[in-house]
């Protein structure tokens, strides 16, 4: 496996193993009809490929295909957080969502940030893997895409570089 900056061309593959990793990990969590309309099209790629030009994401490959990605953004304070980190179904629980997520953790704390956060499901599949890395869940929680779903919670949490 091998873990690198991602490019603005890897998009497809991006939105392939998040399209992926939604629909596997959130099934239950989340609405069914919700999940079954994640795709992935043209402008969605294009979008993607757009963002990827000035955000900070990573991507994990296995034999030149993309298997996880992870979106970094950085705040005040020396604080980051990991915006998103997905792992293809696929390969999930082999490793690579924690060789992922402690590279650019890494990343992090050799440029001077000194604490990280993630947001996720109050009570989703996710927990577990946060937990096993380090984090600690903060008092931070709120509603998770309040214009679609009122009743998803989120919560922050965050450890120490």
């Amino acid at each position: 496996m091998k873990i690198r900056k991602a490019l603005p061309s890897d998009a497809l593959g991006i939105k392939k193993v998040h399209v992926a990793a939604y629909q596997v990990s959130y099934r239950g969590y989340l609405p069914d009809d919700y999940l079954d309309a994640k795709t992935v099209n043209d402008e969605i790629v294009e979008r993607t490929a757009r963002y990827l030009e000035t955000a900070e994401c990573y991507v994990a490959e296995n034999e030149q295909q993309i298997i996880a990605f992870a979106y970094m953004v950085d705040h005040e304070n020396n604080l980051t957080e990991i915006q998103a980190l997905y792992v293809d179904p696929l390969f999930q629980k082999q490793g690579v969502g924690t060789k992922l997520a402690e590279y650019v953790t890494g990343l992090k704390k050799k440029a001077g940030y000194t604490k990280c956060a993630v947001w996720t499901l109050k009570f989703g599949p996710s927990l577990p893997f946060y937990h096993k890395m380090g984090f600690i869940e903060t008092q931070n929680e709120k509603k998770w895409h309040p214009k679609e779903f009122t009743d998803i919670p989120i919560i922050e949490l965050s450890k120490n570089l």
